[in-house]
């Protein structure tokens, strides 16, 4: 199962690759972001939801269910050329 999963993952990264540039997060912060309190939290909030969404069944056990899904979505807005890719 392990050798499935992370093959899964390299997929994904080689698909994302073609949509977007990747950063490695060393020396970023998101307090280099120009926006407000409130959207650094919830972006922060973003950030540990995917960070942490694999440990969550594993901690909640079988009452989490094993069909769920761990995929995370986001919706951003806001107006064209503002940043939200």
């Amino acid at each position: 199962l392990a050798d499935a999963q992370e093959a899964c993952r390299a997929l994904n990264r080689q698909l994302l690759d073609t949509l977007a540039t990747h950063l490695d997060g060393d020396g970023l912060s998101w307090d280099m972001l120009v926006v407000s309190d409130g959207v650094v939290d919830r972006l922060g909030e973003l950030e540990r939801r995917c960070r942490y969404r694999e440990r969550l069944p594993e901690r909640l056990g079988p009452a989490f269910g094993s069909g769920s899904n761990l995929g995370v979505r986001a919706l951003l807005t806001g107006p064209s050329g503002t940043g939200k890719t």
